[in-house]
């Protein structure tokens, strides 16, 4: 690798010449174009181009060396030659000759510079210098001021070269005289010709603060309305300056004089002076406001002076009334008369005047008006009657109205309860009630309802209702019915149609006022009739178990009266309308029944056959629904006539119908029989049901003939209250027994019972808050008073001294109001809520005490009059009484300044009698107890002057007497003190010190003019490079100092690195890179913040010091990727650079690459090559990852590393070879064309078209025709299919040869042979050889009638086409044969012999059939028929055909066969009967087992003798219950069932006793524990 370099000028035309490279390289010019010279593509690519066939580098486009390299002195362009075959490189360097093409140029065309007339002769002052793109001799070199008779030029040489203009002041200037001078700055550089650039530079005289503010008026008067917008202007003030610049700029500012609160309610401009509303302007908190205002100009010291603005605050009507009430009665009686004093009120405006009078009004429609007590105090008090009843709730709407423009006004809402008395007595909705009811009812069935109303409120309107007793028939109506709370009337007994028909009784509803009111309704009760009598036969009259006989002579004719049939009903009306029929007569034809008169009369003649003695049933029917019934069954006895002969009874006999008599009488018999079986089994099985049903119902009910009800039977349980659960229905309530249950419940109270009062069967539901609280308060403040209260009105004034201890007496308050000591506690004396901070009332002595300590400065600020409102209240009746406390002012506050310390500036030029506003003290006293005068210390330089404002208010100022000089005192403490007109007087004091400011007259100076800084790069950001000291012997802001860069540092540096204005500290703020710059110089400046400013300049020269920051960086310049496999050794792969940035030793690089690879590296100074030095094989390494590190020698050493993915490029040497020697595949015969034989697979290390593999099978014929007609095979997977159906006893073995070969170049190739097995398949049927058979005959064998038994009739043979099992045949005989048992066949021979000897029974013709079958899967046979004919033998006659017909079946016994049934049938039913009746007996005794007998105690005495208990069932729901009564005698023990979960389907009942109370502890009320289902509905179901 070899390095040249060029140099050339800048702005060369393209294709300019740069040098001939390939003379240069020594390149044979032969092979030029073959080594394809050309230029690596990189950043100078654009610049250069090589041509390839003369080998000569040329411009490619023009260059510019400016914008190349800057301002770098050398430029150079760095190039990389390529060269192929082989590949090869070359670093080319062209410098790039800087021509003077470039003007020198000012940043700035116009310069302005601001010097004081106070500046001093020789003063300097740096210029902007200028630049030139251009280096070397054609930059700038040297600088012209035009001619001026104040200043002169002076150019300064720097180190790098550079140089910079300084303007100096050679003769003083004065504003007065030119207040702008006029420069033209010349730049001009060394090139031939010079080139040159101008500047203006105008220089501006800065004017000395000799002169203050002043206004155009010492006092503004403003008159503003109140409530003037935010930001509305009040005033423009305006003040004039004649300096100028900032000494002439003039700012506004309240003064000291002016308080916070003015500050928050004005705002003022401090440039403009406009004084703006920035608060609410409130007339009620003040009427006027006056603001002290002091402009002050921008001058070094400043000058300032001030005015006064006297502000009058207009009222407006901007306050709305005020509602506010003292005491309220929200709930008012409905009897309260006229003048009831229902609220007191307060109503205030905050507006004064007109503004601030208020009217009150009220709706026309309340009976309520407003009346004044005294000064905005007014009582609500009732003007008319009020009636609960009528309106119940009052909204009074208060509206206050001022008398302002427009007016104003606001509404208060007030709801006025009207609290209930007991004035309306209960009204029932109609004035009788009437209501029909069943006889028979249920006890405890609701009859009516009652329903009355109170419209009273509260218990005033609670009623409850009750029967007014009396006597119906001796008995109480309570015993028939009974009401409950509700107003529902329940039946007290079962009620009789026969006995009472109707039953009036009242109800009274009484509410539960004081006292109660009450109110009577009539109860009319009909009852109404039901059919629960059944007709009661009156004749004919019959005898226990006699009928009743009634002789009818032979001779009756049509129409005879026989007898009469009479019955009667106890019921009523339809009910007991009787009908007669005919129900059962011995011949119905005979007799007939007259419907409505129960006459029985011949329907027609006797005759000699009819019965002597006719058996009637009459039936008597009512007319009820369901209608009753009765029977009569009378016996009629015909006299004098014949008696029926035997010729009549044998007229009644059946005819015969083929059938014995004993038969027919079985048949009779097995009819009678299973229909009376089946009929016991229906009546029993019903029967059973019924009592099931009843007992799960567990209610029973029998009815008398009378209508009385019977005891229902039961189990019987203890009495308990019953509680109806929140979760449950009411319908269904669940039932707790025992005490236990109630503590699953929540808090409850007793609802409305659902039986009656003194049941133990409540309905119980969840207290509400409501009911817990139940009782009315009134609200915190309202008043109870008679309903004759009146409201007085008085006011009283009191005054009291701040600061007195508590328990002070004001006042004796119970005397001004005319009270005496005995109504003290009567009257309830007390204060208002709002009154009671400061004051108490003493109700022993009637005194108004202090309560707690009053400061009235806390109170009332700075009012001159401080007076707190007190009210006093007084009940019974209602009085409020308006108190004023004036509370006195105490001389306990000293005046004070708000700053114990005042600083006061002063300039030392400032002329005699300038005044010098000062901060006013402050004393929370008012009146003579405020500030009254002020003294100053005695100075000789200063005297005090005393404003007095309109207010009172005194403002002092300082007057200058004789002229400040700050270099003899730079400061004067003086004393000032504030005293008050007390006794005795107090004061305060503040010390006044008085600066005198200095004037701006020495410039900052640095402590070196040039500072020398060493620097390593990369240094931290924030790092500090230098701190910067310059002083200004000047005081204040003259001697303050900031720093700044000069005008002669470049932005960049200034990018770089940062300078603190205030402290002077550098600081590194950019990253600082020795390989970018070695070295940077900054000028700074210093500059005061006087008027004018004064500034101070020096130079710092930064040197940076390198360090090993830059590792190595690679820069691939050519890489052959992929190499092919077949590369020889050293050939380069690939070119590229190494190149470190850092200098001298950290600069220094090594390269090192992985170890155990293929290849090597050479390098030429920076530049390397990567070579093969070992052969390559991609099959063994397809792709090597070489990595290359480099490494400086710096400390400490860096290194880079980088990864090169090189892959090997395949070649076709690799031969395809199959995975197998050869291939055997095995095919079954008659296989579909296009079966998949087998598969062939082959391989190819190489990779891409070299291991792209094809297959085909080799030309060769098999049986004359090519192995492709027989099968084919696919040339991209190997898959080899058949081309047709093999046939196994045509081919057995076929031979294919594959060849498989590679898409490379050259191809490649491999062979193997693929070995095809045909399998036999058993597709061919067995063949019989012998015997031979026609086509349509069967083969023919003759043996002799005598042969005997083995003899050999015939041999079958039969061969198969298969091979192998399929072709193994097998011979068997069929059973369609004639006589299958005559012969056998042998299994694998074929021979038929015969298995006996022959009988003169077998036919002659025998018929053999053989089965030959193969052995394949599935087999396939072939039958032979073989005809046998016996010869040489006597035919016998066969046999008949009736001999093998099956006999005819005996005729059956029918006889045997009924009696069989009959017999059968009698006894299942008995079974069946027997079965029931102890199934229906164990029903009866399980249902019976819990209960005790009482039968024979009559129904009446029962009640006297048992208590009632209720029964309910215990699966958790109300769905039925009932009432069973026990004997009283305690003694007597009962049985209660206990079930198991599975009782209804045990035949086991466990029975353990019950103990009852004794009687007096039962209740009686059997009635309450009924439940409202219809239980005779049960019954009669």
């Amino acid at each position: 690798m070899t390095q040249l370099r060029y140099s050339i000028l800048e702005e060369l035309a393209p294709g300019a010449f740069v040098g001939n490279v390939a003379k240069d390289l020594g390149l044979d010019a032969v092979r030029l174009v073959s080594r394809q010279l050309r230029v690596m593509a990189g950043s100078t690519e654009k610049y250069f181009q090589a041509e390839a066939q003369s080998g000569v580098l040329v411009v490619k486009e023009r260059l510019d060396r400016e914008r190349l390299c800057g301002p770098s002195l050398h430029c150079l362009l760095y190039l990389e030659l390529l060269l192929s075959n082989p590949a090869a490189s070359h670093r080319l360097e062209v410098e790039i000759l800087d021509v003077n093409d470039n003007d020198p140029v000012f940043l700035n065309s116009l310069t302005r510079l601001e010097i004081a007339e106070s500046a001093k002769p020789g003063t300097r002052f740096p210029l902007e210098s200028a630049e030139d793109l251009d280096v070397g001799t054609n930059s700038v070199s040297t600088y012209q001021l035009s001619p001026h008779g104040h200043f002169t030029l002076s150019v300064k040489s720097h180190k790098g070269g550079s140089k910079h203009p300084e303007l100096i002041l050679e003769k003083a200037l004065d504003r007065e005289e030119q207040q702008l001078h006029r420069l033209v700055l010349t730049a001009l550089d060394g090139g031939v010709p010079a080139r040159s650039g101008t500047a203006e530079i105008v220089v501006s005289v800065i004017d000395a603060n000799d002169n203050s503010p002043v206004f155009n008026q010492s006092v503004y008067k403003v008159r503003l309305l109140e409530n003037a917008p935010l930001g509305a202007l009040v005033v423009h003030l305006h003040a004039i300056d004649k300096d100028e610049g900032p000494n002439g700029k003039v700012t506004y500012s309240f003064s000291s004089h002016t308080s916070q609160k003015i500050r928050k309610i004005f705002s003022l401009n401090e440039e403009t002076g406009e004084i703006r509303v920035l608060g609410n302007v409130d007339c009620e908190a003040a009427t006027s406001y006056e603001i002290d205002i002091r402009a002050k100009d921008q001058g070094s010291p400043s000058m300032d002076a001030h005015c006064n603005v006297l502000v009058e605050v207009a009222d407006l009507n901007d306050n709305t009334p005020l509602i506010k009430f003292i005491s309220l009665s929200t709930m008012v009686p409905e009897d309260a008369p006229p003048g009831t004093v229902v609220g007191l009120l307060r109503v205030t405006d905050g507006d004064s005047g007109g503004n601030g009078e208020v009217q009150l009004h009220l709706p026309a429609d309340v009976p309520f008006q407003i009346v004044p007590s005294f000064k905005e105090h007014y009582s609500l008090i009732t003007s008319g009657p009020l009636d609960r009843e009528e309106t119940s709730q009052y909204e009074v709407i208060i509206t206050a109205t001022d008398f302002g423009s427009p007016p104003l006004s606001s509404q208060s809402h007030l709801l006025v309860n009207i609290s209930d008395l007991n004035d309306n007595p209960p009204h029932f909705s109609q004035p009788a009630y009437q209501a029909l009811v069943s006889e028979n009812n249920a006890l405890g069935v609701p009859i009516i309802t009652v329903s009355a109303f109170d419209p009273d409120l509260g218990q005033n309107s609670q009623l409850s209702y009750s029967l007014v007793e009396h006597s119906v028939n001796g008995v109480p109506i309570s015993s028939y019915v009974y009401v409950k709370e509700n107003g529902t009337v329940y039946s007290g007994c079962s009620f009789d149609y026969e006995q009472t028909q109707q039953l009036a009784f009242q109800i009274q509803a009484k509410d539960c006022g004081s006292p109660p009111l009450s109110t009577n309704a009539t109860v009319s009760i009909f009852i109404v009739d039901q059919n629960d009598n059944a007709p009661l036969i009156v004749y004919p009259v019959t005898r226990e178990g006699v009928l009743a006989q009634q002789p009818v002579p032979f001779s009756a004719q049509e129409g005879y009266l026989v007898t009469k049939v009479t019955a009667v009903d106890a019921d009523s009306g339809q009910n007991a309308w009787i009908s007669y029929k005919l129900q059962k007569a011995t011949d119905p034809s005979l007799f007939k029944v007259s419907a409505y008169s129960g006459e029985i009369r011949m329907v027609r003649p006797l005759l000699e056959q009819d019965s002597p003695s006719q058996e009637l049933v009459v039936e008597i029917l009512d007319n009820g629904k369901p209608p009753l019934t009765a029977t009569a069954t009378l016996v009629l006895n015909l006299e004098h006539g014949h008696e029926p002969g035997m010729a009549d009874l044998r007229k009644a006999t059946v005819e015969p119908d083929g059938l014995s008599h004993m038969t027919l009488h079985l048949i009779i018999a097995l009819v009678a029989i299973s229909v009376l079986s089946v009929l016991a089994v229906g009546i029993l099985a019903v029967k059973c049901l019924q009592r099931l049903r009843r007992r799960h119902l567990d209610t029973s009910w029998t009815t008398d003939t009378k209508g009385r009800n019977s005891l229902p039977m039961g189990r019987h349980f203890d009495t308990f209250p019953v509680n109806l659960s929140p979760e449950e229905k009411m319908e269904f309530p669940t039932v707790f027994i025992g005490r236990e249950s109630a503590s699953h419940f929540p808090l409850l109270r007793s609802g409305h019972t659902l039986l009656s009062e003194g049941g133990n069967f409540r309905i119980a539901k969840p207290f509400t808050q409501q009911d817990i609280n139940n009782t009315d308060t009134l609200p915190a403040g309202s008043l109870s008073r008679e309903p004759n209260e009146a409201l007085v009105a008085g006011q009283i004034h009191y005054s009291v001294v701040e600061e007195s201890e508590p328990g002070t007496v004001v006042g004796k308050v119970a005397q001004d109001v005319g009270l005496t000591m005995a109504d003290l506690s009567s009257r309830r004396l007390r204060l208002a809520k709002e009154s009671r901070r400061y004051f108490d009332v003493n109700l022993a002595s009637g005194t108004l005490l202090v309560n707690e300590k009053i400061d009235r400065e806390s109170l009332c600020g700075a009012s001159l009059v401080c007076v707190l409102p007190v009210q006093v209240v007084i009940e019974n009746p209602l009085e409020l009484f308006h108190l004023e406390v004036e509370i006195l002012d105490l001389n306990d506050n000293s005046p004070r300044f708000l700053t114990p310390w005042l600083l006061l500036k002063i300039a030392e030029s400032a002329t005699i009698g300038a005044r010098f506003p000062l901060e006013s003290a402050h004393d929370a006293d008012v009146g003579t107890n405020a500030v009254s005068a002020y003294r100053l210390s005695p100075n000789p330089h200063f005297s005090l002057n005393v404003k007095n404002v309109k207010d009172g208010k005194l403002f002092p100022e300082l007057v200058l007497e004789q002229p400040l000089d700050r270099e003899q005192q730079p400061e004067h403490q003086l004393i000032l003190t504030a005293h008050d007109g007390g006794d005795p007087v107090l004061s305060g004091t503040a010390q006044l010190t008085i600066v005198v400011l200095d004037n701006n007259d020495n410039e900052p100076a640095f402590d070196l003019p040039v500072y020398k800084v060493s620097l390593l790069e990369n240094v931290p950001v924030g790092s500090l490079l230098f701190k910067l000291n310059a002083t200004d012997p000047d005081e204040g802001s003259n001697g303050e100092i900031q720093y700044s860069f000069g005008i002669h540092t470049s932005d960049s540096i200034q990018k770089l690195f940062g300078l603190d204005h205030n402290t002077g500290e550098i600081r590194v703020q950019g990253d600082v890179d020795f390989e970018e710059s070695r070295s940077y110089e900054l000028h700074v400046r210093a500059r005061d913040k006087g008027v004018p400013q004064m500034e101070g300049h020096c130079v710092i020269h930064v040197e940076v010091e390198d360090e090993n920051d830059n590792a190595p960086e690679f820069l691939l310049t050519s890489l052959v990727n992929p190499v092919p496999e077949n590369t020889p050794l050293e050939t380069v792969v690939g070119l590229f650079n190494v190149r470190d940035q850092d200098s001298g030793a950290n600069g220094e690089m090594t390269l090192e690459i992985s170890p155990k690879l293929p290849f090597k590296i050479k390098s030429f100074e920076n530049h390397y090559s990567l070579i093969t030095r070992e052969k390559l094989d991609r099959e063994t390494v397809s792709q090597y990852t070489i990595k290359l590190t480099a490494r400086d020698s710096g400390s400490p050493p860096l290194a880079t590393d980088v990864i090169i993915v090189l892959n090997i490029s395949d070649v076709n040497d690799n031969v395809p070879s199959f995975s197998q020697n050869f291939y055997n595949s095995f095919l079954k015969e008659n296989n579909p064309p296009g079966s998949l034989l087998c598969t062939v697979a082959a391989s190819d290390p190489d990779e891409g078209d070299n291991s792209r593999l094809t297959y085909l099978v080799s030309g060769s014929w098999i049986q004359d025709a090519p192995v492709s007609s027989f099968v084919y095979i696919n040339p991209d997977n190997g898959n080899i299919y058949a081309q047709r159906s093999f046939d196994y006893e045509m081919l057995q073995v076929l031979q294919i040869p594959v060849t498989v070969h590679d898409a490379g170049l050259p191809q490649l190739s491999s062979n193997i042979t693929v070995y095809l097995f045909i399998l036999d398949q058993n597709d061919n049927t067995p063949t019989v050889l012998h015997p031979v058979t026609g086509q349509e005959l069967s083969a023919l064998q003759r043996i002799p009638q005598s042969a005997p038994a083995g003899y050999i009739v015939t041999k079958v043979t039969a061969v198969d086409a298969d091979s192998g099992h399929n072709a193994w045949l097998s011979y068997s005989l069929l059973p369609q044969s004639t006589d299958p048992s005559l012969f056998r066949v042998a299994s694998y021979s074929g021979e038929i012999r015969t298995v006996r000897d022959f009988q003169e029974t077998d036919l002659p013709a025998q018929k053999i059939l053989v089965l030959v079958k193969d052995n394949g899967d599935p087999s396939l046979s072939t039958t032979v028929t073989i005809l046998v004919s016996l010869e040489d033998e006597v035919l016998e006659e066969g046999p008949q055909l009736h001999d093998f017909l099956t006999k005819p079946k005996e005729k059956s016994d029918l006889t045997l066969y009924l009696i069989i049934a009959l017999v059968a049938v009698s006894i299942v039913s008995l079974v069946t009967f027997i079965v029931l009746s102890a199934k229906c007996f164990w029903s009866r005794r399980r249902s019976d087992s819990s209960c005790c007998s009482l039968s024979g105690v009559p129904a009446r005495d029962v009640f006297k003798q048992s208590s009632p208990k209720l029964q309910l069932n215990s699966d958790g729901t109300l769905k039925y219950m009932e009432v069973t009564l026990r004997p009283t005698d305690s003694q007597s023990q009962c049985y209660r069932a206990s079930y198991s979960p599975g009782s209804d389907r045990s035949d086991f009942t466990f029975m353990r006793p019950v103990d009852y109370p004794e009687p007096s502890t039962l209740t009686r009320e059997y009635d309450s524990f009924l439940s409202r289902t219809n239980t005779l509905s049960h019954l009669r179901q």
